[in-house]
């Protein structure tokens, strides 16, 4: 488990704006302060900029996917959480283990799409507790 500390901000990589905007609207009834990109590319950015304490990415997304942006914020240095939301990335993973030789290491965690809010929310919060 992960406890929180002062900052909550939580960055959502996600090209889909309005699934974006979905999942920083539940980030923020959790009381965490969402950030946004909509590719690896500015969400790098956005991780050079803001240091969010947790990340949580897409897969498939132009520009640069969320592995290789996962890869590329761990090569920087980010050693936070980073969590990926993907309908298709463990088949993909599984099917082709060469593609994504250290997947377990660049991602805590994974969450299937579609999911509900009750999923996610579930999700958060065994992950991301918050202190009192």
């Amino acid at each position: 488990m992960i406890v929180m500390t002062e900052n909550r901000k939580v960055l959502v990589v996600e090209d889909e704006e309005a699934l974006g905007r979905l999942i920083g609207m539940y980030l923020e009834g959790e009381d965490f302060d969402a950030l946004y990109a909509s590719n690896g590319k500015e969400g790098l950015d956005e991780m050079r900029q803001h240091d969010p304490y947790a990340i949580i990415t897409d897969f498939q997304m132009p520009v640069m996917n969320g592995y290789e942006f996962a890869r590329q914020a761990r090569a920087e240095g980010y050693r936070k959480p980073i969590f990926l939301i993907s309908a298709d990335f463990e088949h993909l993973k599984n099917k082709s283990p060469e593609k994504y030789p250290d997947a377990d290491v660049v991602f805590n965690g994974y969450l299937t799409k579609p999911m509900n809010r009750d999923e996610f929310l579930q999700f958060v919060r065994s992950r991301l507790v918050t202190e009192a």
